[in-house]
C-alpha cells in the first residue's frame, strides 16, 4: 500500500494523491539441501488493485552461505 501522496509542483495528484494499492497471495516452497545451500520458489498472484497495474511475480532463489 502506497503511504504518501502523489504530488506534481507540491499539489497532490487528481485532487485525491493517486494512492495506489494492491492485494497479492501465493505460495512460497523452500529446499534445505544441507547447512550451506538452500533454494526457494516463490508465487505472488495480485487482485484488488486502485490506481496501479495489476500483475503476477514467480522467483526462484538460491541461498549460498560462506
Amino acid at each position: 500500500m502506497q503511504t504518501t501522496d502523489d504530488t506534481q509542483n507540491g499539489v497532490r495528484v487528481n485532487g485525491n494523491g493517486n494512492r495506489g494499492r494492491v492485494t497479492a497471495l501465493g505460495p512460497d516452497i523452500c529446499f534445505q539441501l544441507n547447512d550451506k545451500v538452500s533454494f526457494s520458489l516463490k508465487g505472488q498472484f495480485e487482485f484488488g488493485a486502485r490506481n496501479r497495474p495489476e500483475g503476477n511475480r514467480l522467483w526462484a532463489m538460491a541461498r549460498i552461505s560462506f
